[in-house]
């Protein structure tokens, strides 16, 4: 219970006047303390402390304010489409026999589908989701499912994000079937004709007053890019006035007091401007010139700040957003860094955001192509140097003569080596082994049995 101070008095010793006074000035002092604590910004967002330790939700960007960060701004648009290139650098691998596979992947580079995916992939992460919209000619209107039986064609049509292609969104719980194309015809598609590249998963609050989209990587990200812009204009700021030039002229003052508090700026404007165009300054005899350098420490220190914070909201290291060379201190030159980013490409972009829209275009294609719809794998993003490949060889190849001792076929590991290079990880099928076992031991009766060694049921031989 919060302390009143009126009940150190009883009412039948103070007179009802004297406990209104008291009551009156108890409510100045809490205004006047209130006026107070507003005035100093105590417990607001201008407080220091308070504002450190308080998270609050911002609101979202404008499509506005998202197209001049991604137009105009440099870091903010590397942040976007950086990790986008890296997933689509390498591509796919295609899983099927050599014919099927180079088939598939003329068909994919006439529609240039890896710049496609990228571009789709970028402007999700800008704009909360994108979506390509397939013309698939299957002999059904577009608000009916695919029927992938009967595609003869399939041809991207438009790329849109997501102010133009609107979800017909009910819940987090049902699975969205149309989508509305806003782009002047106001068509209504089914989802199977569309390549759907979503937004940054917040949770379904978020989802649900987004109307179904993710969010844009410029919302988690909008504070610390402002910070990191800030902090290098002032720190490039105090660089500037590190040096300051200072004149003495005779009867200053009196000059202001006659003329204005212009004139002090018009007369420091000519002697600036005269030194940068003759680079030399004219001065009169009783005049005095000289510069006046401020020792300014700690602009660098807050510019590398604001880019590890930076970094450490986007996921992307110095080398990667930068384009620094690593220090030495982080091991190997950097290269947990980018191990580190290649995984969290492939996991968070190719896994969860990319998979899903190259395998539908994969099997359209395939169908297009009467062929059965094939699987397949993102190629590595890291590169091993040439000692690495062979350490990785040798002691591959290790291993395999130890299962190989152990009776897998040899026949297993050659699956290693595909178009695509070197493969460590290769699937092996128990029904082999099962058959390489009864091989083995069916040779290893075979080397036990005496020569002239005649089993039971075997006939005695005639006699001549």
């Amino acid at each position: 219970m919060p302390f009143n101070p009126l009940s150190w008095f009883r009412s039948d010793g103070v007179s009802q006047a004297e406990l209104q006074a008291l009551r009156d000035e108890l409510d100045i002092s809490r205004r006047m303390d209130q006026y107070l604590s507003e005035g100093l910004g105590y417990g607001t967002s201008e407080d220091k402390a308070f504002g450190d330790w308080v998270f609050s939700a911002e609101c979202r960007l404008s499509y506005q304010q998202i197209d001049a960060l991604y137009r105009s701004n440099g870091v903010g648009k590397r942040v976007i489409d950086h990790p986008a290139y890296e997933a689509t650098r390498e591509w796919i691998s295609i899983q099927a026999d050599k014919a099927q596979a180079d088939k598939l992947n003329t068909a994919l580079n006439e529609i240039d589908a890896d710049l496609l995916c990228m571009t789709g992939l970028a402007w999700s992460s800008a704009y909360r989701g994108a979506g390509v919209v397939l013309d698939v000619d299957d002999r059904q209107s577009v608000e009916a499912p695919v029927n992938e039986r009967g595609i003869r064609s399939v041809y991207p049509r438009y790329i849109v994000d997501a102010r133009y292609l609107q979800p017909q969104y009910v819940d987090p719980w049902t699975p969205v079937e149309y989508y509305r194309l806003l782009t002047g015809d106001n068509i209504l598609i089914h989802e199977s004709r569309i390549l759907i590249f979503d937004g940054i998963d917040c949770g379904m609050e978020n989802r649900q007053s987004n109307y179904g989209w993710g969010e844009s990587q410029y919302d988690i990200i909008n504070r610390p890019l402002q910070n990191y812009g800030t902090d290098y204009s002032i720190g490039s700021s105090l660089l500037k006035d590190q040096s300051v030039m200072v004149f003495k002229e005779p009867n200053f003052a009196s000059n202001v007091k006659k003329n204005g508090g212009k004139y002090a700026l018009k007369s420091a404007r000519a002697r600036r401007r005269m030194a940068s165009a003759v680079q030399a300054i004219l001065l009169d005899k009783e005049e005095e010139f000289m510069f006046v350098n401020r020792n300014v420490t700690g602009a660098k220190e807050l510019i590398e700040l604001g880019k590890d914070f930076l970094c450490a909201q986007t996921w992307i290291p110095h080398s990667e957003l930068f384009g620094e060379s690593p220090g030495a201190s982080l091991g190997e030159s950097g290269a947990y860094q980018s191990r580190a980013f290649y995984n969290m490409v492939r996991s968070s972009l190719q896994r969860k955001r990319l998979s899903k829209p190259v395998r539908r275009l994969l099997t359209y294609k395939a169908a297009e192509l009467n062929q059965p719809p094939p699987g397949f794998t993102f190629r590595s993003l890291w590169q091993l140097t040439p000692r690495e490949k062979a350490q990785i060889y040798r002691e591959t190849a290790t291993g395999d003569a130890i299962y190989s001792r152990l009776g897998v076929p040899n026949a297993t590991f050659y699956k290693r080596f595909t178009p695509d290079g070197f493969q460590q990880d290769i699937a092996i099928d128990p029904a082999d082994l099962a058959k390489a076992e009864k091989e083995k031991r069916q040779q290893e009766k075979a080397q036990a049995r005496p020569l002239g060694f005649k089993t039971p049921n075997q006939k005695p031989d005639e006699e001549a």
